[in-house]
């Protein structure tokens, strides 16, 4: 399965962390994993993903892993030009997914 990042959400926070922390060890081990088709995490049910995902990207599926120190890692798996894709959509603290979810 092919990996794509996105450009807003998830891109620059991925990109921002220490490579030798145990987060960005993990998110790429999932990135890893998801290549492989192992599909981690939690399915969310439709009716609690939230609409700045389903308006923003256009999905019906999502999936969030919690990560260490309260991190959260939000992608949804789609078909892209006929390939099976995982689109990461955002890597959040707890608070702000919180409130994205709206707990």
């Amino acid at each position: 399965m092919k990996v794509f990042g996105d450009k807003k959400d998830f891109n620059p926070v991925f990109l921002s962390l220490n490579r030798n922390s145990a987060l960005f060890k993990d998110v790429k081990n999932i990135i890893h994993n998801l290549k492989k088709d192992v599909i981690p995490g939690e399915r969310i049910k439709f009716k609690q993903i939230p609409k700045y995902y389903i308006i923003r990207h256009g999905v019906d599926n999502a999936f969030h892993v919690y990560l260490p120190n309260g991190m959260r890692l939000i992608y949804s798996i789609t078909i892209y030009k006929g390939e099976k894709t995982a689109f990461l959509m955002e890597l959040t603290d707890h608070g702000r997914y919180e409130k994205r979810f709206n707990y």
